[in-house]
């Protein structure tokens, strides 16, 4: 009888007990600095999760993919503690320099989540109005563009694509879906208020909190 208690009140603590979260790191997009992603950063610190966030150097489009996931790097290796991996939210730009950290700079062994919000990963036609080294990579059927959407996820890693249908910035609107991402679709007006829209907020929290796989 004793054991049967003992094993019952283990059953409890154990599924009782709060679900530690990962650290979450916030990258904004294009021209952009931290600033950007600072509503979003307190609606997550409010529900209890860890977030940073750092300046991408430059964000003017002067360096590629490359060159801004070895900074994403750096913020992942100092925010990994006790065996805990880190879950990534990029907005617009930040999101495609996430997804190559991931896929092509050594992420898969630190990263768990990934939530992109209006991130052009089949490209976007606005991409043809500069003409420098990170805009090249971000036009449709640009090399890397096809190499990263050739490129499987790490097997176990949680996917989530928020977009809005009506974005004018990543044109078409629907290169902002992800394959195998979990996808949430809300019609906010402009690209830019995608990271101050209540709806995206509770969007990428839900998404942190999902356990279940692709």
């Amino acid at each position: 009888m004793m054991k049967k208690v003992l094993f019952l009140l283990c059953l409890f603590f154990f599924f009782s007990s709060p679900v530690i979260a990962n650290p979450v790191l916030l990258i904004h997009g294009i021209d952009d600095q931290r600033s950007k992603m600072a509503g979003l950063k307190r609606y997550l610190e409010a529900r209890g999760f860890e977030c940073d966030s750092f300046d991408m150097v430059p964000s003017d489009g002067s360096v590629g993919l490359e060159e801004l996931a070895k900074q994403v790097a750096v913020r992942v290796a100092s925010l990994e503690k006790n065996n805990r991996k880190v879950d990534l939210v990029g907005f617009s730009l930040g999101g495609m320099v996430a997804r190559y950290y991931l896929l092509k700079a050594g992420g898969a062994e630190h990263v768990e989540r990934l939530v992109t919000i209006s991130s052009p990963h089949h490209g976007t036609y606005t991409a043809f109005l500069r003409q420098n080294a990170l805009s090249k990579e971000l036009r449709p059927g640009s090399p890397i563009l096809e190499e990263l959407n050739k490129m499987p996820f790490p097997p176990g890693c949680r996917l989530s694509s928020i977009w809005t249908p009506l974005d004018l910035m990543i044109f078409p609107a629907w290169s902002s879906r992800l394959s195998g991402a979990k996808e949430k679709v809300i019609p906010v007006l402009l690209h830019p208020w995608m990271v101050s829209d209540g709806r995206c907020f509770e969007a990428v929290a839900d998404a942190l909190s999902s356990t279940s796989r692709p």
